[in-house]
């Protein structure tokens, strides 16, 4: 079964790398631009692995962490 791998940056161009460097690899990759669309797909994916930027819009990459611990 592939991994499951969640994205969460606020760059377009950072996506499209991680599509490009990833998906050969097997690996199933959802994308999150903003820390709250990550958070839910966090939750409802469960996945195996997530890349997250620090430097996010609104709440930061540690924040996002914080709540993903608490859960």
């Amino acid at each position: 079964m592939p991994h499951v791998v969640l994205a969460i940056d606020d760059s377009p161009d950072v996506h499209r790398l991680l599509d490009a460097r990833l998906r050969p690899e097997g690996l199933i990759l959802h994308h999150a631009l903003e820390a709250d669309e990550g958070l839910t797909k966090a939750r409802e994916l469960k996945p195996d692995l997530i890349l997250l930027d620090v430097d996010l819009p609104l709440m930061t990459g540690f924040e996002v962490c914080q709540k993903l611990k608490l859960e």
